[in-house]
């Protein structure tokens, strides 16, 4: 259980990140662009504050993707695994709290998802075996913003000193 949210969790930050960096300014240098965009979000300014190597070969994979003219799915289910893994791994540190309200906001995610399609929801929940959706063009804007705060907040809550340590 604990991989499939994990996974949703990744889609939906992976793909709030190339939507906002393939479809929201285009008419800048992409370098610039995509930096701006994904620093508009909160899970991204902690995968680059705490994780700065992992941040920047997930922008070298962007660039490269998309100067090869990739699809934006194809970038999204290239760079999520990556996002993934660290997500997986904070999430086993963060406190009870910041753990519960990921996994609601995970289950409110796929909720909506679900009301969009049964396609679209096994999409989500299993990108490896169909491919994945960006949930960006499905969901409103405050489920989104929840959602990538919450990822935030767990992932900072599980990093340094006074992290959960498991006994």
């Amino acid at each position: 259980m604990n991989k499939t949210w994990t996974r949703t969790v990744m889609v939906v930050v992976v793909a709030a990140a190339v939507a906002f960096w393939v479809f929201f300014d285009r008419q800048r240098a992409p370098e610039r662009q995509m930096d701006s965009a994904l620093n508009a979000m909160p899970a991204w300014q902690v995968i680059k504050e705490q994780e700065p190597a992992l941040h920047q070969r997930i922008l070298d994979q962007m660039a490269a993707l998309q100067k090869a003219g990739e699809p934006e799915q194809q970038i999204i289910d290239t760079i999520q695994p990556q996002i993934l893994h660290l997500q997986m791994s904070r999430l086993q540190n963060a406190p009870d709290a910041s753990v519960v309200n990921y996994m609601t906001i995970n289950m409110e995610q796929t909720a909506a998802i679900q009301k969009v399609s049964d396609d679209a929801c096994f999409r989500f929940l299993y990108p490896t075996v169909k491919g994945g959706v960006n949930p960006m063009r499905m969901l409103d804007k405050d489920l989104m913003a929840r959602r990538m705060q919450a990822d935030a907040d767990m992932m900072r809550a599980a990093y340094g000193k006074n992290r959960h340590t498991v006994t």
